[in-house]
């Protein structure tokens, strides 16, 4: 009889046996934006290519404690780093992890260096634009390359399938992945393992556009039995920060909340991320396929079509996203125009007080629009000034339709 500490093996690990799983359960997210571990479903905007590395340690995910009082770490500690790389379009990604051994010691099998198992991963935006909640279905294939003798590696193909959820909250977002992992079945001495529940979840909050802090919760729930032996669950808080035009720094710490199979004593991160690949702009010489609908001015946001909103209503219809998703590409795009007022005006027609209501709620509606597709929120004000300030003073169908819009102005620059 043996009695686990961090397993509950049934498989024998006596004599130097090592059990065939994979004690790494920490899966690095391959562009999350705000997280080490949990995805979020917000899809990039164009097509471009990410790349990151990312150095993490592990101590002590895999061991046990015999009756007799013998104690035998499997997995001791794991010195690992993953390189990773994703390819983005408008709604899907495909992308591609390669984790390396760089160090681990075992009881069983001491100074092991090497290749982990590859995984390949895709996702499928199924919610995206102005709802604010978002929707994907993300896939992972992992296959046994695994070069090393310890049990850091599976021998067969093992597959995860997973739905993405997350919502912002002005600077907040929270995410959770929810989905099966499918692995070999393994027996170990009083625990038989295959297939697990997923749950990943994670609340994040931005300090800036590229500057920020997560909390994150991970566990794997076995679909056979449910016991503390087999049923890993982890904290993990992170952040990120930039240290050039394109790369950032993330860092993170956490550990083990029960002992289950691959839940370290502790667990740190540290990465960097290179994000490259663009739209490419159009030289100013070469004419615009598409005229653009939207572009900066001097001291403005010129728009060559209107902000279009369902009557007596905040709400933005449809046909006005693709301006407003200009709007925003174009604002990330310049990070020194650090402060942009949001002015909401109507037609004369009604209460002057409530169409400064309807003004006011329509400016802070585009100002949501914009913080959900990735605008800091310090760098939106939204105003509403009613009817007191018309481009047209006629009272015509067609000074109303002029007089009802959506104006963006520029109130700091940063310089440098």
């Amino acid at each position: 009889m043996i009695a686990w500490c961090s397993l509950a093996m049934a498989q024998p690990v006596t004599d130097g046996a090592v059990p065939t799983l994979n004690a790494q359960r920490f899966r690095p997210t391959l562009d999350g934006r705000s997280t080490l571990w949990t995805d979020d479903a917000r899809p990039s905007r164009g097509q471009t290519v990410q790349l990151r590395s990312l150095l993490h340690y592990a101590d002590e995910p895999l061991a046990y404690t015999a009756i007799d009082g013998s104690r035998t770490r499997l997995v001791r500690s794991v010195l690992q780093a993953d390189v990773m790389g994703s390819l983005h379009s408008k709604r899907a990604r495909i992308g591609v992890a390669l984790p390396v051994y760089l160090w681990s010691r075992s009881d069983v099998a001491d100074g092991q260096a090497g290749l982990g198992d590859v995984a390949l991963d895709g996702r499928v935006a199924l919610l995206t634009g102005p709802a604010s909640w978002g929707l994907a279905l993300q896939g992972r294939l992992t296959l046994p390359t695994s070069t090393v003798d310890t049990a850091l590696g599976t021998p067969r193909t093992g597959w995860e399938a997973a739905a993405v959820v997350d919502r912002p909250f002005g600077r907040w977002l929270w995410a959770a992945n929810v989905g099966v992992k499918g692995a070999p079945n393994v027996e170990l001495e009083n625990v038989a393992l295959n297939d697990f529940v997923v749950v990943r979840t994670a609340l994040a909050y931005a300090f800036s556009e590229r500057a920020g802090a997560a909390l994150e919760l991970a566990g794997d729930l076995p679909l056979r039995e449910l016991a503390s032996t087999s049923t890993p669950i982890e904290w993990l808080l992170s952040g990120y920060l930039p240290a050039t035009d394109v790369l950032d720094v993330r860092a993170g710490f956490g550990t083990a909340i029960t002992g289950g199979i691959g839940a370290p004593d502790w667990r740190a991160v540290l990465g960097l991320g290179l994000r490259t690949g663009r739209r490419p702009r159009a030289r100013k010489e070469a004419p615009s396929p598409v005229e653009p609908k939207a572009e900066l001015g001097r001291d403005t946001i010129d728009l060559r079509d209107r902000v279009y909103f369902d009557t007596d209503r905040a709400t933005i219809q449809p046909r006005s996203y693709a301006l407003l998703d200009e709007v925003a590409e174009l604002l990330v795009d310049h990070p020194e125009l650090t402060l942009i007022r949001i002015e909401g005006h109507t037609d004369e027609r009604g209460d002057a007080a409530y169409n400064l209501d309807l003004s006011t709620r329509r400016a802070a509606a585009v100002r949501k629009y914009l913080i959900d597709r990735g605008v800091a929120p310090n760098r939106l004000q939204a105003v509403g000034l009613g009817e007191g300030l018309p481009l047209d003073t006629r009272s015509t169908r067609e000074a109303w339709e002029r007089n009802r819009r959506v104006d963006f102005y520029v109130i700091e620059r940063a310089y440098h």
